[in-house]
């Protein structure tokens, strides 16, 4: 399902901002390529499959399933406070593309790969809205 078609030049257009303001709304949106149908991720002006500029946004399901995770130790971002050790997956969305995000609400030793996930919109204090991830059925 479309929500809007770009027609305005790839440099007028703030594509980082527009995926923000999805996600503040709860919709995980990205932008698909009308030459190619290629999603785009992170967004941009220009698609990396086919060199169009042309794309729409499209609302996905917010469904994946975990395709591989990595738990750190250490906190890279002093600014975010979390509980250490966390785990930072990569999601293989329902839709096709693939996004790096947080698990919420699950013990580091219940995730496995091919585990099935739900987006979740996560606002911080300073008002931003993060994408985050939930388990979607309880593991085996």
């Amino acid at each position: 399902m479309a929500e809007s078609t770009a027609s305005t030049p790839a440099a007028a257009v703030d594509h980082l901002q527009t995926y923000r303001n999805a996600l503040a709304r709860g919709t995980l949106s990205m932008q698909a390529c009308l030459q190619c149908r290629a999603f785009r991720f992170p967004p941009s002006g220009i698609c990396a499959e086919c060199g169009s500029d042309r794309y729409e946004w499209r609302a996905l399901s917010g469904r994946g399933t975990i395709w591989s995770f990595c738990v750190f130790h250490k906190d890279y971002f002093p600014k975010v406070l979390r509980e250490k050790p966390y785990a930072v997956v990569l999601v293989q969305l329902e839709e096709g593309p693939r996004v790096y995000s947080n698990i919420v609400g699950a013990k580091i030793e219940a995730l496995r790969v091919g585990l099935p996930v739900l987006a979740v919109f996560d606002e911080r204090p300073d008002g931003e809205v993060l994408l985050k991830f939930r388990l979607s059925a309880p593991p085996a």
